[in-house]
């Protein structure tokens, strides 16, 4: 049976906001280790470099059908959590009736990623009362 995680956004009446500790001199990836103990706010995404190739920054989602989840929404989840994390999110394709259904995220250090999953497999969010499904991305042959 494979671990998966499962998080559920707090409410903005919930969030209680600090003034950002002053930033180090140098900051390690590897003490990102914990989903929410990274700087909430923050719009540095860190240091160029050490940031891997993009594949090894990606994450694969998936939406529950029938309860649509906007670009909007993922974004703001995240940057609500993580600060700026987000490089670029690209949602599934889908007529102007239809709902995508998945959605492939590239963040700016693999970093994220590791908290995210935080050891597991997979991890499930709840964003605005729907279901969300993440895991890292596996690309095919040709990409």
């Amino acid at each position: 049976m494979q671990a998966h995680r499962q998080v559920v956004a707090p409410s903005p009446s919930h969030v209680q906001m600090h003034a950002p500790p002053p930033a180090p001199a140098a900051v390690d990836d590897s003490l990102a280790h914990s989903f929410f103990s990274m700087r909430i706010g923050s719009d540095d995404p860190g240091p160029s470099r050490g940031r891997g190739r993009p594949n090894d920054r990606t994450m694969f989602v998936t939406f529950s059908k029938g309860y649509p989840v906007t670009e909007t929404e993922v974004r703001q989840f995240f940057t609500m959590l993580l600060g700026n994390c987000i490089e670029s999110l690209h949602m599934q394709e889908v007529g102007r009736d239809e709902q995508a259904l998945y959605a492939k995220i590239v963040f700016f250090r693999a970093s994220f990623i590791r908290s995210i999953l935080s050891g597991a497999s997979k991890a499930k969010f709840n964003i605005n009362g729907k279901h969300v499904w993440m895991r890292k991305f596996v690309p095919k042959n040709n990409e």
